[in-house]
């Protein structure tokens, strides 16, 4: 029995290390590239690549944006609650302004059925 648990963190630090692992933001970037390149190689339309092309940039740019303001909306959380005389009327403003961010935007996107690729 000893064997077994003193094995399996073995087994499992071996298993992550075997991988080489990006941050989620080269994740993020990396992936971005593939679909490009995917589209260069499988679209053969050049003003129809130009489209999908910005269309991916665009995307590229919102989940950079978004991430941003994720990483700012943590940052602001765990301040306001680092402070202890914090109220929990003011968590809850903090997250409704961030809310408030984000569905506005969202209600104004198109469906993807009405993109014209």
């Amino acid at each position: 029995m000893r064997t077994l648990y003193g094995g399996l963190p073995v087994a499992l630090l071996t298993a992550c290390a075997h991988h080489n692992h990006l941050f989620p933001k080269d994740l993020l970037e990396a992936n971005f590239e593939a679909m490009q390149e995917a589209v260069a190689a499988n679209v053969p339309d050049t003003e129809r690549v130009a489209r999908i092309n910005k269309s991916i940039n665009d995307l590229r740019q919102q989940l950079l944006s978004f991430q941003a303001d994720r990483n700012r909306f943590q940052s602001d959380l765990l301040a306001l609650n680092a402070r202890p005389d914090v109220t929990r009327a003011e968590l809850e403003a903090r997250i409704q302004q961030f809310n408030n961010g984000h569905v506005a935007p969202r209600a104004q996107r198109r469906p993807c059925s009405t993109f014209a690729l």
